[in-house]
């Protein structure tokens, strides 16, 4: 194993392990519940990207920690949380899930980790807006540490585009979310 595959495995390990944290905040109530049609949503998209990635020979790192840390917060969110389907949200990601599964399944593995990536930052849009317009200065951990990941991920990759994707997309998102959730708003 290379010094750089250890980076994105550490990387990828701490976003994992902070997950589970968040699961067990959840369970014990020291964090508060959220919708478990997010998080399945969440979790759909996290299994696409780590199956295409896998086929795609890209290294699985950063997708199977996703995978492993979102399964838990949304199996503990069925437990805790209250079900609610809206088009906004979950119907974004369920949208943006099928067309990305579309192009794999009909333009291959390479084509289906970049849509993957899309997928995920377009799904994410709703809780942008959500988290600007009423920041929430607790979830900034979450945001970060996944952004921390996402640039262990890009040290570890092979520089190709495909390589990069997840990292690359992922990593704008949530550093962008790691300032939105700090903003004051009056």
């Amino acid at each position: 194993m290379t010094p750089k595959e250890k980076i994105a495995i550490f990387g990828a390990a701490v976003i994992m392990l902070y997950l589970w944290w968040y699961t067990i905040a959840i369970w014990t109530g020291k964090r508060k519940t959220q919708n478990p049609a997010s998080w399945l949503m969440w979790f759909i998209l996290d299994c696409l990207l780590l199956v295409v990635t896998f086929l795609g020979g890209k290294p699985i790192w950063l997708p199977l920690a996703y995978a492993a840390g979102c399964g838990p917060v949304m199996v503990v969110n069925f437990f805790r949380g209250k079900l609610v389907w809206s088009w906004w949200r979950e119907g974004l990601a369920l949208g943006a899930a099928s067309v990305a599964t579309y192009i794999w399944l009909s333009s291959g593995a390479d084509w289906g980790i970049i849509s993957g990536a899309a997928a995920m930052t377009i799904a994410g849009i709703p809780l942008y807006v959500n988290l600007a317009k009423k920041p929430d200065r607790s979830s900034f951990w979450m945001w970060f540490l996944t952004a921390f990941a996402c640039v262990c991920t890009a040290i570890g990759s092979d520089w190709s585009v495909t390589g990069l994707a997840l990292a690359v997309g992922s990593f704008a998102y949530n550093s962008t979310l790691s300032v939105v959730v700090l903003r004051r708003v009056k």
